[in-house]
């Protein structure tokens, strides 16, 4: 946390929520010296790669979004149903996350989306489901970058 100091409830993991966590569970961090500076002949420090993907299937939308990077992989999947513009499907695979024990918490939220209506007010919504001091800004982050694309 001190290495984080400008992270201050952006996120569950920089609360006081996640920090009364420490102690309490096994917490896995995905962190190493060489995430802060270069090995060897090592180009990059930190990599990420995101993919964002549309598909319509008959009356629905399909929305993916996957991050992997040296400490995150997340890969989200929303399913909207075009008929009356509600999200039927939120499911997310999370298998590396800063804080295995402590981030994992706030990714229970995502069930939230679930008969969200797709409108214009749904980016703003989405903040209160997903983000914040209870929530994961790369959750929140991914599934906002998303709905952008439904503009």
């Amino acid at each position: 946390m001190k290495g984080w100091v400008d992270l201050p409830d952006s996120c569950f993991a920089y609360s006081a929520g996640g920090r009364a966590l420490f102690g309490t569970r096994t917490i896995a961090a995905m962190m190493t010296p060489d995430l802060y500076s270069p090995r060897a002949g090592q180009r990059r420090v930190f990599e990420r790669r995101k993919v964002a993907r549309l598909a319509r299937d008959g009356g629905r939308l399909r929305l993916f979004h996957s991050m992997h990077d040296n400490v995150h992989g997340f890969e989200l999947t929303y399913e909207v149903d075009l008929g009356s513009g509600r999200i039927t499907r939120a499911e997310h695979v999370t298998p590396r996350l800063p804080y295995m024990g402590i981030c994992s918490e706030p990714q229970r939220r995502m069930a939230a989306m679930l008969g969200e209506t797709v409108d214009a007010g749904l980016r703003k919504r989405v903040q209160g489901h997903l983000g914040g001091v209870t929530g994961c800004a790369q959750l929140y982050d991914l599934t906002a970058d998303l709905l952008k694309l439904l503009v």
